[in-house]
């Protein structure tokens, strides 16, 4: 009887793993306009997944961790799609590499973010000052 619900579980999963289709990419380009190329783990960069960029309450990573000798892939996820922002529930923006890279969700996105992400996805470093009060950023500008 074992036996029968050993074999009945493995044709489930095939049956499941055949209706998801996994798109793997070398490079971002492989992946369709709303994907991303995200790599598994920092220490397996060789492959990735297409995986859909977050929408809000998404789980996200952020745009500058995009990893450009490797493609363009990211790590374990993607980041927002455009009119969204990736940041913690409290509204701070963690440092890239950061441990709290794995709380950040999608949140819409203000002007100021807006043009931050148009700046990053184009290539051209982002440079900005910051106002903050009692540990929290009040304001936020783009310094040209």
């Amino acid at each position: 009887m074992k036996w029968f619900s050993a074999v009945v579980a493995i044709v489930f999963l095939i049956s499941a793993m055949a209706l998801v289709h996994v798109q793997s990419c070398l490079s971002e380009s492989d992946c369709k306009e709303d994907e991303c190329c995200a790599a598994p783990h920092p220490k397996a960069l060789k492959y990735g997944t297409c995986l859909k960029l977050g929408k809000e309450k998404d789980a996200c990573t952020l745009l500058e961790t995009k990893l450009v000798n490797y493609g363009g892939k990211y790590v374990r996820g993607c980041p927002c799609r455009f009119g969204y922002t990736c940041r913690s529930a409290r509204g701070l923006k963690p440092m890239p590499g950061s441990l709290a890279i794995f709380t950040l969700k999608c949140f819409k996105a203000t002007p100021a973010e807006l043009e931050e992400a148009t700046k990053i996805s184009e290539g051209e470093e982002v440079f900005y000052e910051e106002i903050i009060e009692d540990g929290k950023v009040i304001e936020k500008k783009i310094i040209d």
